[in-house]
């Protein structure tokens, strides 16, 4: 027996076991005594005088010789060193075996642990730098459409003061006209006399005409006003960035409805169930979703993959063989609930008679 502190004192304490010799853990393993030698120095607990050197096998215990006349006498037992060897070899062929399939079982288990962490921590490492190589993309996407818009915004801006400044050229030019004739006119007035006046009449008129009619032509408001303004769609753009990217909870995707059989050129239809890792269903993923069908060693191509509602997809394909169709369903290359699948052929009417007919014969 095995022994704790406290039941190490009490052990020492009482009458009937104070007389036992026990040994420390590390005393017993580097000690030459062999568990049966130590077995043979235990007295029984009935009649400490006694040594337990019977084994009942009724009672799977060990027994001394005054408990088989009181007992045990009814029971089927031997001496301890007639069956030692025996129960050696038994323990020896079923235990320990048992025990060394469990350890082998909890090693290859181990390794598997060991093999599913490491590709865990290789997937973690390799979506991160996806992810950081498809957001760097994104960026890049952008900083081209910002580059476009910006240059399309300084084309429409150019395109827009072109003909402002020629308008503003132009009134600059006539405002420069009216003030030299106005000054001349009103510097004639002033101090020419009645000859210099009449003189330029014809000229001051004829330059007043032809500025009233540049002045006539000349647009009295801008050309052109801002005609474009930008957009943004901020809602749809903060949406789209939303589902930029969801995280696949590969667990809680399932093939659903699939059937167990199929017949040739009859359409075989199930679903596919999306969700992320917060149980919300995932829209728009046809695109990730990879359907496989192979009949055989061959592989169906028809099949067709399409969006039914949030989250649930239908996947469709028409056999046109008769051997098992093997179904695997993964999202971006990664297995998905209950898949892969098998389904088989159904057999027709009539062979299915045709085989329960020869059955019934047999009998």
């Amino acid at each position: 027996f095995f022994l704790c502190e406290n039941c190490f004192k009490v052990h020492k304490q009482l009458p009937s076991t104070k007389n036992h010799s026990i040994l420390s853990l590390d005393e017993f393993m580097q000690s030459k005594t062999s568990l049966l030698t130590a077995n043979r120095l235990l007295l029984c607990e009935r009649h400490p005088q006694e040594l337990l050197k019977l084994y009942c096998k009724d009672c799977e215990m060990l027994v001394c010789r005054d408990c088989v006349l009181v007992r045990h006498k009814s029971h089927n037992y031997s001496f301890v060193d007639e069956i030692i060897e025996e129960e050696k070899a038994h323990l020896q062929d079923v235990t320990l075996k048992e025990l060394e399939e469990i350890l082998t079982g909890a090693k290859e288990t181990i390794t598997s642990v060991e093999n599913t962490q490491a590709t865990v921590l290789s997937n973690n490492e390799d979506q991160l730098a996806q992810m950081t190589a498809n957001f760097e993309e994104v960026k890049c996407i952008l900083n081209n459409c910002k580059d476009d818009l910006s240059d399309e915004i300084c084309q429409l801006t150019e395109d827009n003061l072109n003909p402002l400044q020629k308008q503003q050229k132009d009134l600059g030019a006539l405002k420069i006209n009216v003030e030299n004739c106005y000054k001349f006119t009103k510097k004639t007035l002033q101090d020419g006399t009645s000859l210099e006046i009449m003189s330029a009449k014809k000229q001051m008129l004829e330059r007043t005409k032809y500025l009233q009619e540049l002045h006539k032509n000349s647009p009295t408001s801008p050309v052109t006003k801002p005609s474009t303004t930008i957009c943004y769609q901020l809602d749809q753009l903060k949406e789209i960035f939303k589902n930029l990217a969801i995280v696949v909870d590969l667990q809680q995707c399932s093939v659903e409805d699939a059937p167990e059989t199929f017949r040739v050129d009859e359409l075989v239809r199930f679903h596919v169930v999306l969700k992320d890792t917060k149980s919300r269903p995932i829209r728009n993923a046809c695109g990730i979703i990879n359907a496989e069908v192979i009949a055989g060693d061959e592989s169906v191509t028809s099949t067709v993959v399409e969006s039914i509602t949030e989250g649930n997809y239908a996947v469709e394909f028409l056999p046109k063989k008769v051997d098992d169709h093997v179904v695997s369903i993964k999202v971006n290359n990664n297995y998905i609930s209950k898949s892969p699948l098998r389904i088989a052929h159904a057999l027709p009417t009539s062979a299915a008679l045709s085989y329960f007919s020869d059955s019934d014969s047999s009998f």
